[in-house]
């Protein structure tokens, strides 16, 4: 099991109820604004997207909104087995 902090825990017992949350990736105002912010558990840093997806733990599909990118983040099988 992946050394994880309880912040990350946390994250990914969140995600197991089916949650999803999406991350701005584009160059623009909005650059690193996560939805949806009031029902996350924990504020997310991207230190924590990073070691969750080298972990192979969340993946993530770029989508566009009106024409801004936004990765939306979802477990994987191995996050998903993670207790």
């Amino acid at each position: 099991m992946p050394n994880l902090t309880q912040e990350q825990m946390t994250l990914l017992k969140w995600m197991k109820g089916g949650h999803q949350f999406q991350v701005c990736s584009d160059y623009c105002p909005h650059r690193g604004a996560v939805y949806p912010k009031t029902r996350l558990p924990v504020t997310i840093h991207q230190k924590t997207l990073h070691k969750l997806k080298k972990e192979g733990l969340v993946s993530f599909e770029p989508k566009l909104v009106m024409g801004i990118r936004w990765d939306v983040f979802s477990l994987t099988e191995r996050g998903k087995a993670i207790q």
